[in-house]
């Protein structure tokens, strides 16, 4: 079972949340099995949740992001969403809440 059997699914609670106006959108990208970093295709993203949301609030995107991996993110992948601020996370699994 892979994420694109659950997008209709994120997408419907993506437009309700829209809909009650909150504040920004935390998206975790895959990256691990169990403990271990993995390779879970980069096929598995989520820019139709970016794109879902839409430009007028603020998503934050994490998921085994390096240095170049983020600035890539932020000049390239979503670029087209430079009106809400664009965060890439970096780190490890040691961040207990990367939106605070």
């Amino acid at each position: 079972m892979g994420i694109n059997e659950f997008i209709p699914t994120f997408i419907y609670i993506i437009q309700q949340l829209r809909a009650l106006n909150v504040g920004f959108l935390d998206l975790i990208e895959e990256r691990i099995r169990g403990s271990v970093n993995a390779d879970c295709g980069r096929d598995n993203n989520v820019s139709f949740a970016v794109h879902t949301w839409g430009k007028q609030a603020p998503v934050m995107i994490s998921g085994g992001f390096n240095g170049e991996s983020a600035q890539k993110a932020v000049d390239e992948t979503y670029k087209d969403y430079k009106l809400a601020i664009a965060l890439v996370a970096t780190g490890r699994a040691t961040l207990i809440c990367p939106s605070v």
